[in-house]
């Protein structure tokens, strides 16, 4: 038997017999593919967890001006994000989902902060 890794999750198991009574050589293959319930574990969480983030996350009051304040209220986008999504944290799509989250909205409190500087 042969196991081929399809990635992290998914496994093709190939098991070929040769077949008593038939032509020379001729075999037999069985394939099994395992893993499935896994990924539709971890799509139901991403769905889960998108669908947490897919609201008004918080609401932000920072000084333009003012750095430390500004990366205050980039820590609070951050920390009201990791609460919402603490159920499905041990999820890779959910880290990357998040990961991509936080710097989409960092870059806009960063670039909302220099247009109000002018």
């Amino acid at each position: 038997m042969h196991v081929l890794r399809l990635d992290q999750r998914l496994q093709l198991k190939v098991d070929s017999k040769t077949l008593a009574g038939k032509a020379e050589g001729a075999k037999m293959v069985s394939l099994k593919i395992t893993g499935f319930h896994q990924v539709e574990r971890e799509l139901k969480e991403l769905s889960e967890a998108t669908a947490a983030l897919d609201a008004n996350i918080c609401q932000l009051k920072f000084d333009p001006s003012n750095r430390s304040d500004v990366e205050r209220a980039v820590r609070q986008m951050e920390t009201e994000i990791d609460r919402r999504i603490s159920r499905w944290r041990n999820n890779a799509a959910v880290k990357t989902l998040v990961e991509k989250t936080k710097a989409r909205f960092r870059k806009e409190i960063l670039d909302r902060a220099s247009a109000a500087k002018g």
